[in-house]
Formats: structure tokens, C-alpha cells, sequence
């Protein structure tokens, strides 16, 4: 059972199911306090909910079901585990993965289901698994990929993957069953960027390996735009789409990149810049209910959070209750 520590206004509604528009933050780096606990914010960024994890959880994977639960993969210290939590932190289901998975890859089906792939330690499958966390599918991918793969479900339902540590300049397109349909080389190296599902069905694929630049496919890896960024985005970068379809890019492993953002529209054209409050890589970043963005821990700060408006102004900034190295997750629900 999770031990839970509860912000006194919210104490009697343990008792029912309730969907809050807030966004759950779980698990840290390997190494920090974090990584045994989880905790709930607002639109604000005032803390709802904060409690203990059964399972630690560094470098895992998070995924929001249809249902609103979420559902962690792996991590460090339980590298099969699999559990799914409600959005008070607790226990529905628990089961195991095929393989190993440490910073894999993983996104939700259309037809609800999860698709995960690679990581650090099994870097060349994948597996398929229904909301409960039973397993459904596995399989081989194309390329062995290892971790800074990216997995997206495209508008037709198949899922785009690509690069990797070991197949950074590589892409493979799959269907809802694991079967592949195609696969590409890519026209840079992309591991650890950042892969974004664009409204027109293309995806922009912004930094990692090739930090300094962006680009945008199409479902079928055919390159149709490309360009610089105002700033060098590695693996510790950081995009999340706003509601009008802009790309909100912050962070970098390395300074001064760490504390900066910069706007991008769906077409790659530059839009603004500015500076983080606290400089990050590592951190994540996930949408409000308003359409503001929420930017928990990282490496430099693991502490701290801060909220941007869709223009990069600062709305609010403070501390979070445990620290939230590189590793952690983040879900908006």
C-alpha cells in the first residue's frame, strides 16, 4: 500500500474517484530521494498530493492511459516492474515486463494498449502490453537502438521510432501489432532528440545527437524542412507542443543552452526567445489545463519548478518536495 502524505484540503477526496487537472511528477535520478516518491501539482504549481512509491523509479517510463491511470516501466532499480497508478498514487495493477527497461521508449496506442521499446538494457525489442500491464506482443526491432530512442504514435495508429545510442541515424515505422511497415535512414543523427507529432501528421524532430538543428519528416522519413535552432538542444533538451501548435524548446545538458528557450512554430520558423528562471537539462516539461508549462527538476536544480505562459513569460517558480533529477517523469492529466 502507498504511504501518503496529504495537503489537508484534499484529504476527503481519498475516498472517490475524482480527474484533477493536475500534472503527477514521479521518481528522480538513480541516485537522489526522489526516486521512491511522487508528487501532485496544480495549475499553480501549489503541491495537492505527495507520497512514496512502492517501487523506486529512475530512468523509467511513464504513460497516461485512456482511463487517466498511468502506467511505469522499469526503471533502475526493478528494471521488469510494471505497475499502474491512479492519479492519487495508488496501486490498480502490477505485473512484468519481457525485457529489461531502463530509459526506454514508450507511448500509448490508439487502441489503448502500450508500445515500449529499447533502453539501456535490452536495446533491440520491443513489446506490447494492454492497460493492466499483461503482455500482449513482442518482437525485434529493425536496429538495435539502446537508450535516447524516441517512440511516437502517428495519426494512423503505427508508431514511429527512431534513433538510439547505437542507431542514432536510423528510423522504423510499426504497426499497432509490432509488425514493420517500413524503416530509413534519417538525414541526421538523432539520439536523445526530442520527436514531436506536428497536426499535419508530420513530426519535428529537434536536437540530440545533431543538437544544433531541427527537422521535420514525414510518416514515411521523407525530410521536408530543416534548419538551425537558436541554441544547442543535446539529449538533456526538452519540447512540448502548445495548444496553438507552436514548440516550446528549453534546456541543454551543457551551458549556456541550459537557460534558454526559444519558440518554434509547426513549420520550424523561429518565433522568440528568452531565459529560464533556473537553467536545466534534464528536466520535463508537460501542459497545464490553461495552457501554461510546467518544467519540474533536472540535473542542475532538482528542486525547483517553474511555470512559463505560451509566450515564455514567467508565471510562478518554486520548490518541489523531493528532488527530481534527470530520470524523473512527468504526466498531465
Amino acid at each position: 500500500m502507498i504511504r501518503k502524505s496529504l495537503v489537508a484540503a484534499f484529504i476527503l477526496t481519498l475516498a472517490v474517484a475524482i480527474v484533477h487537472a493536475d500534472n503527477l511528477i514521479i521518481g528522480s535520478g538513480n541516485l537522489d530521494s526522489g526516486r521512491f516518491t511522487f508528487e501532485r501539482r496544480s495549475d499553480t504549481g501549489a503541491l495537492v498530493l505527495t507520497g512514496s512509491l512502492d517501487v523506486s523509479r529512475a530512468s523509467h517510463s511513464a504513460v497516461k492511459l485512456t482511463n487517466g491511470s498511468i502506467m511505469l516501466i522499469g526503471g533502475f532499480q526493478d528494471t521488469t516492474n510494471i505497475e499502474v497508478i491512479d492519479q492519487s498514487g495508488n496501486v490498480l495493477f502490477t505485473n512484468l515486463a519481457n525485457d529489461q527497461r531502463v530509459s526506454a521508449a514508450a507511448t500509448l496506442l490508439n487502441n489503448g494498449n502500450v508500445f515500449i521499446c529499447s533502453g539501456t538494457n535490452t536495446p533491440s525489442t520491443w513489446e506490447i502490453h494492454s492497460p493492466t500491464g499483461a503482455r500482449v506482443g513482442a518482437g525485434f526491432l529493425f536496429d538495435s537502438r539502446g537508450s535516447g530512442t524516441a517512440a511516437v504514435t502517428l495519426a494512423n495508429g503505427n508508431v514511429w521510432i527512431s534513433g538510439g545510442s547505437s542507431a542514432a541515424a536510423t528510423w522504423e515505422v510499426r504497426n499497432s501489432n509490432g509488425g514493420l511497415v517500413a524503416q530509413g535512414v534519417l538525414q541526421n543523427q538523432r539520439s536523445g532528440a526530442k520527436v514531436i507529432l506536428l497536426a499535419n501528421g508530420n513530426l519535428m524532430l529537434i536536437g540530440g545527437t545533431t543538437s544544433g538543428t531541427w527537422e521535420i519528416d514525414t510518416p514515411s522519413g521523407v525530410m521536408v524542412a530543416s534548419g538551425p535552432l537558436h541554441d544547442v538542444r543535446d539529449g538533456g533538451a526538452g519540447a512540448v507542443k502548445l495548444m496553438n501548435g507552436n514548440i516550446f524548446i528549453f534546456g541543454s545538458s551543457n551551458s549556456p543552452s541550459s537557460g534558454t528557450w526559444e519558440i518554434r512554430s509547426s513549420s520550424g520558423a523561429f518565433v522568440s526567445t528568452g531565459n529560464l528562471n533556473t537553467p536545466e537539462g534534464g528536466a520535463t516539461a508537460a501542459l497545464q489545463s490553461n495552457g501554461n508549462i510546467l518544467i519540474a527538476g533536472g540535473g542542475t536544480f532538482p528542486n525547483a519548478w517553474q511555470i512559463y505562459s505560451p509566450t515564455g513569460i514567467l508565471v510562478a517558480s518554486g520548490q518541489l518536495a523531493d528532488n527530481r533529477g534527470a530520470g524523473h517523469s512527468q504526466t498531465h492529466f
